[in-house]
């Protein structure tokens, strides 16, 4: 009992001693503020500045939308509901208007590609490999991509064939005042995407938001990303400190 006692006591001086140093070092660190809202990864960016993932994100609000049933009943499992159709090839699954980014798009399979990605009205088609004969993709194909696949890179886009029934992107799109992602086929049109507004006038963005440029994505970000999950339980007391 003596000596659970001590243990105890032991235990109790040790905590104090750290609070205490921790107190003091706090007092002999001088706090910045600021008047400004912190700056804000935008683009790829947000992909490369990790540091930044705890700030609060003033002016910024995010989005998600899918073709969903607007009645409520789920019908057709969310498929083919559209919002309008200009023509039978341009049938609008998402319009937004505003400044933002697109972060992120799925369907089911490659269902309704060709894909109209209009962007400050300049309108960019994006199909897939199974595209071009759809009835018997499955049967035929066993490596897919998004077309142009130097646009659409793994890992920043995935197909059905990899992920075993989704084509995924998220290739960040940047908008200055309007997008909109139309459908070339209608059959069993999913679509799920996020995105992000950001309000006028904001100066706290890690670069300008401009009309995307449809350049392909860094190499050094698709290496980043390829990284993840290569070093699950890192060690060292480096990382303690």
């Amino acid at each position: 009992m003596k000596q659970s006692a001590f243990s105890l006591v032991c235990s109790c001086m040790y905590v104090i001693l750290m609070l205490s140093q921790m107190l003091c070092s706090a007092q002999s660190t001088v706090l910045k503020h600021s008047t400004e809202p912190p700056m804000i990864p935008v683009g790829l960016d947000a992909y490369r500045m990790w540091d930044r993932l705890p700030y609060h994100r003033i002016g910024v609000r995010a989005y998600m939308r899918s073709t969903y049933d607007r009645q409520g009943n789920n019908r057709t499992a969310d498929a083919s509901h559209f919002l309008y159709q200009e023509s039978d090839n341009f049938n609008v699954t998402l319009d937004v208007r505003g400044t933002g980014v697109l972060y992120f798009k799925r369907t089911n399979h490659w269902h309704g590609s060709p894909w109209h990605y209009e962007i400050d009205g300049n309108d960019f088609i994006v199909s897939e490999t199974a595209t071009e004969d759809p009835v018997v993709a499955k049967k035929k194909l066993t490596k897919t991509t998004f077309i142009p696949d130097n646009l659409f890179p793994n890992p920043l886009a995935w197909t059905w064939s990899t992920t075993k029934g989704a084509d995924l992107m998220w290739v960040p799109l940047s908008f200055e005042k309007s997008l909109r992602i139309a459908y070339t086929r209608t059959f069993y049109g999913t679509g799920y995407y996020i995105y992000h507004l950001f309000s006028p006038g904001m100066d706290n963005l890690s670069q300008p938001l401009r009309s995307w440029a449809k350049t392909p994505p860094e190499q050094s970000i698709l290496n980043l990303i390829r990284q993840a999950g290569t070093d699950i339980a890192p060690s060292g007391l480096s990382l303690i400190n």
